[in-house]
């Protein structure tokens, strides 16, 4: 079974949306519950 370890690093997350530049912090990892 694998662990999901938590990490303290910022993840930054460019998107574009209808020509909108956006950028998202992202902390938080998505796994299996």
């Amino acid at each position: 079974m694998n662990k999901y370890r938590l990490s303290d690093k910022v993840r930054l997350f460019h998107y574009e949306e209808d020509g909108i530049k956006h950028s998202v912090n992202l902390r938080q990892i998505v796994g299996p519950a």
